[in-house]
């Protein structure tokens, strides 16, 4: 499939997400899942002892993203081999159209990539202030809940979240972060 550069005519809510996924160090994966118009953010933990494949990561997407908002037309995806497979090929028996971002075109993969940047961030605090080696797939779900909690919630340009321009609402945990 030939790469191609993040169009910006999608000015619908849920016409195109983008999807990446992320690791994290002797726990897990993260899905990640961003609307470029409204900044909306979907962050799945992945379990370790999942041997997943690219089939295994569109069924996450399906059960996280495409429940709560239903599908979007099309999914950009970078070059990585997880959307190179299965993914692909489930995504586009269900209608969606899945795009390759050249793998040099960070700006039109940039939400998906600053929202990684920011959950990094944000457990690399996390793993500085507790001991996280004990933590089973239920704490990683509260931690990342917690992460994507406020990413959802904080205030973006025009005065809005996310949140608020998806839904007309803002969501929020009433605990402080870490």
């Amino acid at each position: 499939p030939k790469a191609s550069n993040m169009s910006t005519n999608e000015n619908r809510f849920n016409q195109a997400v983008q999807l990446d996924v992320m690791h994290i160090h002797g726990a897990g994966q993260c899905l990640v899942v961003c609307e470029p118009k409204t900044g909306e953010t979907l962050v799945e933990f992945l379990p370790q002892d999942l041997a997943m494949s690219g089939a295994d990561h569109f069924a996450f997407f399906l059960l996280s993203w495409a429940r709560r908002w239903g599908l979007p037309e099309i999914v950009y995806v970078d070059q990585d081999n997880v959307f190179l497979s299965d993914f692909r090929r489930y995504g586009e028996s269900m209608g969606l159209e899945i795009r390759d971002l050249a793998g040099s075109d960070w700006a039109g993969h940039g939400r998906a990539e600053r929202t990684i940047r920011s959950i990094r961030w944000s457990l690399d605090r996390l793993m500085t202030s507790q001991d996280t080696s004990h933590y089973d797939e239920i704490k990683w779900r509260l931690a990342l809940g917690m992460i994507e909690s406020a990413m959802r919630n904080e205030l973006l340009r025009g005065g809005f979240s996310a949140s608020q321009r998806s839904t007309g609402r803002t969501s929020h945990f009433n605990q402080p972060l870490f």
